[in-house]
């Protein structure tokens, strides 16, 4: 995959997975999901039964014994005046009495005459806005009689479920206390909803019938000092809600303001993390494998991703058990599951396209589908692609290893053959004329350039470039000493300018050299005796150009425009020896853009040719 494409990729699958956390933490999409996990924390974070929680239930045997319902208000006096004698800390009477009766009088007086005693007002909603209550209120004997007046509501989430009860309910008019509220002697809360840490089980509380109580059955220390809630818990007999219990089920009011009671007591609570809070605390672990999709391999990733998923579930559990606060971790879980399979498939996309890519290149045919289920499977398809690319890369290898043996045994085999017949020539060679000789020696000599051009060209194209800090000037200086005794046995005169002044360049010298040699070399055998050759350095801009210019028969366009072809010989009139096998000017060519430089030669007939090459001065990099 190349860097660009990758980097799209990954910035497109991190805004997208940021976008997705932030909505899904600030709108509160996942509720159902992380609602599942809270459910099963309540009973971790929830304090044990308090023991100074008693309920008094108006259970099943208490109906049968005392008769049908509603009872007579003096069934309730006598209850509330065998719990006087008790002496219990309050008393909240989870039951309704807004119509009058001819007995509210001992009603009242019971009421009057026992530890606090607060009484439940009826909400009747009138319309779906919070606000809009009807408040009905007990008669006002037992009204004005009892400690405090409160409400009995709780909150359904969104799937119906009772988790929170509403501590302070706002009205259009005035803002009514929770019983349970008023109960635990705490007057008004500053909250409005509370959190309720339900037990594991509906009956957790102490229990005592309706009727042992009202009989005096049971014992009055049962009661001292303790919270007594009265309420129904018989067949038929009051509201059922649902709570979060493990396994599901209902459970009675009575019991649901107990665990709320036992809430309130126990000082232990469930604050939300804000909304925003948590959004940003879910953005961490997704960053973290956002980033380290950059450097880690697939299989550090993926133990990466169960990490992050795991502590991200331990981390919303401890903090929730241990201090009270509630992460919800699905936009987290949900980001870091999203991110890892979409990056590893867009990845595994990219590798397949471009191993089809480079097959196609080198062209590498695919290889045949397996039979029967297999060829179905994109997966294999994509091995045995890779497969076949890897077998292609050895054969490449192999034929690179080919070439090397090959060019060696050009440099060497053939090199040392034609080497000995010049040096024969010239030591045994006096019986042959001296035409002859110089005729078998020239051939020699081509034979030997040749094949050394044909090795450095095929190098030039295969090995990495390695490239020093070097003087141009030196370079052609040397040159131009080397080639001394040729051009001077035909009294033409080289010379340079602007060679006092240094010109560096990134260059390797060893290909450098060469390219100026054949240059010269090329430029001295097309000069007529007595002509010059100049070569000239100078800065143009940010690059360094040097002219090679000669004086010989100059060349057409049409010579010019295939002058650097392999095999093209050199255009225009030799005036020594035999021409050349046309691979100089194609090596030079392929050195000097090897060092990102530029060639180009203008040539016309009878006026000479001129090189022109520039390189990229060191001093600008």
């Amino acid at each position: 995959m190349r860097g660009s494409r990758l980097l799209i990729d990954w910035c497109a699958i991190a805004t997208l997975a940021t976008l997705m956390v932030l909505a899904l933490g600030l709108t509160g999409l996942t509720m159902r999901a992380d609602n599942l996990l809270y459910d099963r924390l309540i009973s971790l974070r929830a304090p044990p039964p308090s023991d100074k929680i008693i309920i008094i239930a108006i259970d099943n045997r208490s109906l049968q014994e005392i008769g049908k319902w509603p009872w007579a208000r003096t069934v309730h006096a006598q209850l509330l005046n065998q719990l006087a004698q008790a002496r219990p800390k309050s008393i909240a009477y989870d039951v309704l009495f807004t119509e009058a009766a001819s007995d509210d009088t001992a009603l009242a007086h019971a009421v009057q005459s026992a530890a606090p005693v607060f009484l439940p007002l009826l909400l009747d909603t009138a319309s779906t806005e919070n606000t809009d209550f009807s408040e009905v209120e007990p008669v006002r004997l037992l009204h004005d009689a009892a400690a405090g007046i409160g409400h009995v509501n709780v909150h359904f989430d969104s799937d119906g479920i009772v988790r929170r009860a509403d501590v302070r309910l706002r009205t259009r008019r005035k803002i009514l206390p929770h019983m349970m509220q008023l109960a635990a002697g705490g007057g008004e809360s500053g909250l409005d909803q509370l959190p309720i840490l339900f037990q594991p089980r509906v009956e957790a509380f102490r229990t005592a019938s309706f009727v042992d109580v009202m009989r005096g059955e049971v014992p009055r220390q049962f009661f001292r000092g303790k919270v007594v809630l009265v309420g129904a818990t018989g067949d038929g007999m009051g509201d059922q809600f649902p709570v979060p219990l493990r396994g599901g089920g209902l459970m009675s009011g009575v019991d649901l303001q107990a665990n709320m009671l036992n809430t309130m007591l126990s000082g232990r609570g469930v604050a939300p993390v804000p909304r925003w809070l948590g959004s940003l605390i879910a953005l961490v672990p997704l960053w973290v494998l956002l980033l380290a999709l950059w450097r880690w391999r697939p299989i550090t990733l993926l133990w990466l991703s169960v990490g992050l998923l795991g502590t991200v579930m331990l981390g919303s559990v401890a903090l929730f058990v241990i201090g009270g606060w509630w992460l919800p971790p699905a936009p987290a879980l949900l980001a870091l599951i999203f991110v890892y399979p979409l990056w590893g498939w867009r990845r595994l996309a990219a590798l397949s396209a471009s191993v089809e890519a480079e097959m196609q290149r080198f062209g590498v045919a695919r290889p045949a589908k397996a039979p029967g289920f297999a060829a179905s499977d994109r997966v294999a398809h994509q091995v045995n692609d890779m497969r076949a690319a890897m077998q292609h890369s050895r054969d490449i290898s192999k034929n690179a290893q080919h070439r090397e043996e090959a060019l060696q045994m050009l440099s060497h085999d053939m090199r040392a053959p034609q080497a000995s017949i010049i040096t024969l020539l010239e030591s045994e060679g006096k019986s042959l004329t001296p035409a002859l000789s110089a005729r078998l020696a020239s051939y020699a000599r081509r034979t030997l350039s040749l094949a050394d051009n044909f090795v450095q060209l095929a190098r030039v194209n295969e090995t990495p470039f390695v490239p020093e800090e070097i003087n141009l000037c030196d370079l052609v200086s040397e040159a131009i000493d080397e080639l001394f005794p040729l051009y001077a046995a035909r009294k033409i005169h080289v010379f340079g300018t602007g060679l006092d002044t240094p010109h560096y360049i990134m260059a390797e010298p060893g290909l450098l050299i060469r390219v100026l040699l054949n240059l010269l070399d090329n430029a001295i055998k097309y000069s007529p005796e007595g002509s010059t050759i100049e070569c000239a350095m100078l800065y143009e801009g940010s690059h360094v150009r040097l002219s090679i210019t000669d004086q010989g028969a100059g060349m057409s366009a049409a010579q010019v425009a295939a002058i650097f072809e392999r095999f093209s010989p050199v255009g225009g009139q030799r005036t020594t020896g035999s021409s050349g096998a046309g691979l100089g000017l194609a090596l030079v060519k392929a050195a000097v853009e090897r060092h990102n430089g530029t060639i180009e030669c203008t040539s016309h007939i009878g006026k000479g040719s001129c090189f022109t090459l520039r390189f990229l001065a060191a001093d600008v990099n």
